[in-house]
């Protein structure tokens, strides 16, 4: 990972760009599922206030971990005093947990100390609870506040800090605290909040529901800035670097580090630091090849020494990644790739302002909202991304360079890099343009689906489906298309419902971007792509093509299934494009025209039904469907079966009388045009995937004349209440 932060750091500082350093020590507080409460302290050291703050609020605030075992300052983790017996709470129904809450309330509140016999409620493990309070409260803040209030005058917020604390915790520091706590939660706790949920209230203190909980310690007049803010935040970093610069020695430099730098031999020791990424990557290491890990033994390095750099390019790389993965440059600088990657993107000239480059290199989802798609519309995001870096320099060469790697979760502990490459400007624009003319590879083809709802949104009533926007899908969202398998399900009395599996861990997801970028035609990435597509979705696509011929029910009802037809078919075109296999060319081979024959077929079917069954007159597979698998396995032998199952329905075609006599002469016309066209072509033995999938592109197009007839009919008065 420190190769590819060196070079970003570089392209960082060569922009004048200067990322923000937070001491090593000074760590952003951890909230996720543990309530944070402001405790607002007098001058006097007693406690005037306690108020919950909000996620979203407490996220900017940070601490010091003076020692271990989670042991900060100016906050910390706290273990509620009471807790549910784990032996006899789980038996408790709700009733009776309510009825023994009150019963602790009760007891609470009429007692000066700390009760213990109260039913399934017991006191928590204290002993280590307090060690830990003690020393956050007397060694660890004594450590820190000297620091901060250095050359502060007395009347500082932080100087009043430290006296305050220092009364806090007078004499024994643990008991003094709380005794002091206890006496507030007397004061202020009701029966009403012990059964609030949201937001949390005071009672999270006393009764633990699930984690510890945050304790901040501000003053209750602090002043001009409360210690619990952005700007004291800042002030507070500050103050700790400058010590840190002010204390630092200069040591002969008389070693070499990884990228040729002189460095002390001190510098190369201690662990590397580490950086919160987004979502699921959170707080990552830029190296960690443990020494407790015995299999690391056998490199002879181990820790830092594995790859020693100094401490120049420790800060270097550390505020670089910090700075590239901050959360107003998402979609700018990076983006989701997938549950436990992160893609990050830039310019190698990096302006101040990044351009919107990386969501073009992402999957189409948002961090904000976990698992929610945005609409992402790979058009949009490439013409965004182009012009956003020829507007960095007029007259840009085509041979600027673009970076873009990948991080991903290998485990609790490790994040690694997982994909990385550079590309040029030229390289970036054919891409992009074979990438649409490939979405474009595919004939005309025409279903419809229902409007989406947005989330709580009720269908209304004539709500009327709307035609399929086909559109070139997000090159990393390839892969899970891909992957994604269709299953049917119900029997031939029933209509096809189909259902899909999601993507499953440890599939290739960056194949996608080598699919784009790279030469996937002579690494055979797109053949193997191509062939698990037509694996997974060829049944979906082929119930897609028995609904055209009918015109009342021609809508795919699963929404989910629409959206992936959306994006799977135009992934096919790109896919044969790539193969070299244009729709110019390949509407002319025999494969397509074979799908044409069964589109054909389902039409001439459809026709028939209506005209000759009286009762129940489509089936739920149309004849050319029906003969779809077997094309696909052997079209000369099905070809022989076709023959004389569509006798009966040829033979009607050329004779009937009824209102579609024309329409069914057309079909006669039709067959003897595409079978005349095949048999020029020449009835390939066997298919190959790219047969197959000009097969069903061939299955799927708009048959023209009986399109229209049925479009007819379903915009005739008769057909509206059949979507109502």
């Amino acid at each position: 990972m420190l190769n590819e932060l060196k070079a970003l750091s570089d392209s960082i500082r060569a922009a004048g760009i200067s990322g923000e350093e937070w001491d090593d020590k000074f760590k952003e507080i951890k909230v996720k599922g543990s309530p944070c409460f402001i405790v607002s302290l007098s001058d006097e050291g007693e406690i005037a206030d306690i108020r919950f703050l909000a996620p979203e609020k407490a996220k900017v605030l940070r601490t010091w971990q003076g020692g271990s075992n989670g042991e900060c300052f100016p906050s910390f983790n706290f273990l509620p005093f009471y807790e549910l017996d784990e032996d006899n709470g789980k038996s408790l129904s709700p009733s009776q947990k309510s009825t023994a809450i009150k019963a602790f309330i009760t007891a609470f509140l009429s007692s000066d100390g700390l009760p213990t016999e109260l039913g399934p409620i017991v006191l928590s493990n204290r002993e280590k609870a307090d060690r830990k309070t003690a020393k956050c409260l007397g060694t660890i803040a004594d450590s820190f506040l000297t620091i901060i209030v250095d050359g502060q005058p007395p009347n500082d917020s932080f100087v009043r800090l430290r006296v305050a604390v220092s009364k806090l915790g007078a004499k024994s520091c643990a008991e003094s605290f709380n005794r002091k706590m206890l006496t507030y939660l007397r004061r202020h706790i009701t029966e009403d909040m012990a059964l609030q949920n949201d937001p949390p209230t005071i009672w999270s203190i006393l009764f633990k529901k699930s984690l510890d909980v945050v304790l901040f310690f501000d003053l209750a007049a602090p002043g001009t800035c409360p210690i619990a803010s952005e700007e004291s935040m800042r002030t507070i970093n500050a103050k700790l670097l400058g010590a840190k610069s002010s204390s630092a020695s200069t040591p002969k430099s008389d070693e070499t580090d990884a990228f040729g730098n002189l460095v002390s031999v001190a510098e190369l020791s201690g662990k590397l630091p580490e950086v919160k990424l987004p979502g699921v990557l959170a707080n990552t290491k830029l190296r960690s090849m443990s020494g407790e890990s015995k299999c690391q033994i056998r490199y002879g390095r181990v820790d830092a020494e594995s790859f020693p750099v100094g401490e120049k390019v420790r800060k270097a790389a550390k505020s670089a990644l910090a700075w590239i993965s901050s959360p107003e440059r998402e979609g700018k600088t990076w983006a989701v790739a997938g549950a436990n990657e992160l893609v990050f993107a830039y310019p190698k000239s990096m302006p101040k302002t990044p351009p919107l480059l990386a969501r073009l290199f992402g999957n189409g989802r948002s961090s904000v909202e976990e698992g929610a798609s945005t609409e992402a519309r790979f058009e949009e995001y490439a013409k965004a991304a182009l012009s956003g870096i020829k507007s960095l320099a007029q007259g840009i060469s085509p041979n600027t360079e673009i970076e873009v790697f990948a991080i991903k979760k290998a485990d609790t502990a490790r994040r690694k890099i997982v994909f990385y490459r550079n590309y040029s400007l030229g390289m970036l624009e054919e891409a992009v343009d074979k990438w649409l003319t490939g979405a474009r590879n595919i004939p005309d083809i025409r279903f419809r689906k229902w409007p989406k709802l947005t989330k709580g949104e009720k269908a209304k009533k004539g709500t009327m489906p709307v035609p399929t926007e086909f559109r070139a899908p997000l090159p990393l969202a390839t892969v899970g298309i891909v992957y994604e398998v269709w299953s049917q399900d119900g029997n031939e009395k029933t209509e096809p419902k189909f259902r899909s599996a999601p993507l499953y861990e440890g599939v290739p997801v960056f194949d996608g971007l080598e699919l784009f970028l790279g030469n996937p035609a002579t690494t055979g990435l797109a053949q193997r792509m191509l062939s698990l597509l037509l694996q997974n979705t060829s049944g979906l696509c082929a119930a897609t093509g028995n609904l055209s011929h009918r015109p009342k029910d021609n809508v795919v009802a699963n929404g989910r299934a629409a959206a992936h037809l959306e994006t799977a078919l135009p992934l096919i075109g790109i896919l044969l494009h790539k193969l070299n296999h244009t729709k110019e060319t390949y509407m002319e081979n025999a494969p397509y025209l074979i799908g044409r024959f069964l589109n054909l077929a389902d039409g001439l079917h459809a026709v028939w039904c209506r005209n000759v069954k009286e009762k129940d007159p489509l089936p739920p597979q149309l004849l050319g469907s029906s003969l779809f698998a077997s094309f696909q396995i052997n079209p000369v032998q099905a070809f022989a079966s076709a023959s004389l199952r569509m006798k009966p329905y040829w033979d009607w075609a050329k004779t009937n009388q009824t209102k579609d006599a024309a329409l069914s002469r057309w079909f006669v016309g039709e067959f003897g045009r595409i079978s005349t066209a095949i048999v020029k072509a020449g009835i390939p033995s066997r298919l190959s995937d790219s047969d197959k999938a000009e097969m069903l592109l061939g299955y799927l197009a708009t048959s023209g004349k009986s399109d229209a007839d049925n479009q007819e009919s379903l915009d005739s008065p008769d057909s509206s209440s059949a979507n109502s």
